[in-house]
Formats: C-alpha cells, structure tokens, sequence
C-alpha cells in the first residue's frame, strides 16, 4: 500500500486512523457512553470543530465562503498537513489532513469544497469511512455531483457535511448535510449557516 510505504504506518493502523471517529459509532452505546461520562469525557467535549457555509446571495463581494477550524488536542499538531493533490485523472486539490490520512477538508480547481462536522450517531455500522467520501466529493466538478457522492455513499457513521461548489451553470450552491450511517437530512444554503 502506498500510504503505509509512505509513512511507515502498518495498513490495518492507517484503516483506524482514517476511520477513528466512524468506530466510535460504531462503538457506542449506552455503556461506553456511560463509562465516558464517568470519567469526565464524551466524543467533542474538548475538540468541537466549527465550520460554516455562506451563500453568495447574503455577501457584499457577491462570493460564497466555506470555513472550517479543527479543534484538536495539541498532541496531534506535528502530524498536521496540507496536501496538494494533483492527479493525473482528476480535478487538482487541496486537503487539511494528518500524517496518513487521505484528506479531511478541502477545496478543488472547480471551487467544490466540503467541511466536516464529527457527530455522534447511533446508526454506525461496517462501510466507508468519512475520509474516504470527502476526497471522492472532492474528485467531483458540481456542488451537486459531490452531494450525489455522499448521498450514494454506504457510510459507516455520522458527520455534517458542509458543500460548496458551482452547478452545471457555473452558480454557487451551498449544503448543509447532517449525514448519519443510515439517513440524511439535507439543507441548501440560501443565506449563512454555522
């Protein structure tokens, strides 16, 4: 496998890692959930990301504007990147990710873009994981072709996604996705979300 050659990382470590939050879907329940709140700590207590869609219709400039922090520990800070990826088949892009990760949030040459949200859901189950969706998405020329990528997606747990991006007309749309394993409940964007 490439990325394990290329980061030393075994395959089966790369799968968790680029999988970490959809296991804790899968994971949870009332006991684990239970044990967590026991001992102080629920999944984004401390590391909340915040991110937010605004459609062109609601700016001076006339532009739309897609935002996300990531609000991790500070352990995970030396293993922070941003890839610029150029594929031979393929819209350019660029992902904020980690070490062995193949991409979290991002932007391509088209102007789609996607941010994420960790939820936790009860739904989780075996499929695929989140990171794997978001660089798909980003593979896509439409706002609507990358929202078609999530929605056909057998997900293994729960995020919000936010989307930006052109349609076939060049117009901006923006989404807002609370995507679980299992439903989807989907927003556009005609003004600002967060």
């Amino acid at each position: 496998c490439g990325m394990a050659d290329a980061t030393g990382i075994g395959v089966n470590e790369l799968v968790i890692m680029n999988g970490f939050t959809d296991f804790v879907d899968i994971i949870a329940n009332p006991a684990v959930l239970g044990h967590q709140r026991a001992n102080g700590f629920l999944p984004g207590d401390a590391v909340d990301c915040t991110a937010f869609v605004v459609d062109p219709a609601a700016t001076a400039d006339g532009r739309g504007y897609l935002g996300q922090t990531w609000d991790m520990h500070a352990s995970a800070t030396p293993y922070v990147l941003m890839l610029d990826v150029r594929p031979d088949n393929g819209p350019a892009l660029m992902t904020f990710t980690i070490t062995g990760c193949v991409g979290m949030i991002g932007m391509n040459e088209h102007g789609v873009a996607v941010g994420i949200n960790n939820l936790l859901g009860a739904d989780g189950r075996p499929g695929v994981h989140w990171v794997y969706v978001v660089r798909e998405m980003l593979a896509q020329r439409t706002a609507a072709a990358a929202l078609d990528v999530l929605r056909g997606a057998h997900l293994s747990g729960a995020h919000n996604y936010l989307l930006l991006g052109p349609d076939d007309d060049g117009v901006l749309r923006g989404y807002n996705i609370e995507q679980m394993a299992t439903r989807a409940h989907v927003t556009p964007v005609e003004t600002i979300y967060a």
